[in-house]
């Protein structure tokens, strides 16, 4: 997911060219593989993933395209992490950790540690640029959990049904709910 890129992004510290396969706006449940994505694998060092079965399609590509030696991170499928069942499709697991601070939290340690592992020479910075992360997450989590009022939520994005979650969330915790792009025409 894009979550994860962007995760991937802010823990390389710049030290490793980062690649996404969705764009803002698809739902893992159904993305639809690209011939690209197969190509993009290919020279992976690092796979990271939500795990947890949200690639779906995926799945396949990447076990049929993962070179051989590099490491292959569900960053969702941890001990701390409680999947949900998915409210669309039936039975499926749901994995919305970028929704849930210390989901996410378990998340960027799981990035973290694959780069370390990946990339002994740049530890330290990976463990910097994680550290700053975490404690970003700390005060957002602090400011969402006692927050000091009024406050004002806005939230925007191409598609609505891909962020009922975190609106069901957010809604409890705001005085007002701004929402703008393509959401507020849904």
């Amino acid at each position: 997911t894009t979550m994860l890129a962007d995760l991937a992004r802010r823990l390389s510290a710049g030290r490793l060219e980062v690649g996404g396969i969705m764009r803002a706006g698809e739902d893992p449940h159904v993305y639809d593989p690209k011939p690209a994505d197969a190509l993009l694998i290919r020279r992976a060092r690092v796979l990271l993933r939500n795990g947890l079965h949200l690639e779906g399609t995926l799945a396949k590509i990447i076990e049929n395209n993962l070179p051989a030696g590099a490491l292959n991170v569900p960053a969702g499928e941890h001990p701390g992490i409680a999947p949900l069942e998915s409210q669309q499709y039936q039975g499926a697991p749901d994995s919305p950790v970028w929704f849930n601070v210390k989901y996410f939290k378990h998340c960027a340690e799981r990035v973290r540690d694959a780069f370390v592992r990946a990339d002994p020479a740049g530890a330290a910075a990976y463990r910097r640029a994680a550290a700053s992360y975490l404690k970003e997450l700390d005060a957002l989590d602090a400011a969402l959990g006692n927050p000091q009022k009024p406050v004002l939520g806005i939230v925007g994005g191409a598609k609505g049904s891909t962020k009922l979650d975190l609106l069901k969330n957010l809604v409890s915790k705001l005085d007002r709910l701004a929402i703008g792009g393509g959401m507020a025409n849904t």
